[in-house]
């Protein structure tokens, strides 16, 4: 009986620790597809692909301290890179990513986007990585 007690407490053990490690990697993916995003972003303001780069600092930058994610995520959207589907808003990036419940939307990701850089300095860069926060990891 203990031994039976024991196997299933070590099984279930595992396998709530393999829950864990799949979900920290989720996060950790969404982090590195936003901060690329981010980058490609500030590298096509530095490099002229952005028709005014001061405009479009500080429209991000406003954006940020509003948190307004809704209006963050589709200007990064052509950033995203090949690999992913079309992103339009955020609900499509997280089903990208696997991490979308369109039924609670309590249980999506929370992400905090930064600001670009400090509009004096020239090129724009990128000074602080997203945050990510789902089902207790805070990347």
């Amino acid at each position: 009986m203990m031994l039976s007690t024991i196997a299933t407490t070590t099984a279930e053990n595992f396998i709530q620790a393999v829950k864990q490690l799949k979900a920290t990697n989720q996060v950790w993916s969404l982090k590195f597809t936003l901060a690329h995003a981010k980058l490609a972003y500030a590298n096509a303001i530095a490099t002229g692909f952005v028709p005014d780069p001061t405009d479009a600092i500080n429209h991000w930058n406003l954006l940020v301290q509003e948190n307004d994610s809704a209006d963050l995520i589709p200007t990064l959207g052509p950033y995203f890179g090949p690999t992913l589907p079309p992103i339009t808003d955020l609900a499509s990036l997280l089903q990208a990513k696997g991490m979308y419940d369109p039924n609670n939307s309590a249980n999506n990701p929370q992400i905090q986007l930064n600001p670009l850089t400090d509009i004096s300095k020239t090129p724009p860069t990128v000074a602080t990585l997203p945050t990510v926060s789902w089902q207790g990891i805070i990347l």
